[in-house]
């Protein structure tokens, strides 16, 4: 079962915007960088595959229901 948490701190919520990128892969948590905004998670990066992308997306969605999430990352491969 996922456990959603309300996020009032933007260091509180940049701290598991972190860890859950890091859940979600190592290459992703290692090609990204996010900016926190208020409400909003913005990601962006370079990764391998649509597959790992979609890893970080969802990893970040599940974070909170209240949070938006910006996915500017691209794929090379």
């Amino acid at each position: 079962m996922n456990k959603l948490y309300r996020v009032d701190n933007p260091h509180e919520l940049a701290a598991r915007v972190n860890a859950a990128l890091r859940r979600a892969s190592h290459e992703v948590s290692r090609n990204t960088r996010f900016q926190v905004f208020a409400n909003q998670v913005r990601v962006s990066g370079k990764i391998g595959s649509y597959y790992q992308k979609q890893l970080a997306q969802e990893a970040l969605k599940k974070l909170s229901p209240e949070i938006d999430v910006i996915n500017e990352m691209t794929v090379e491969r």
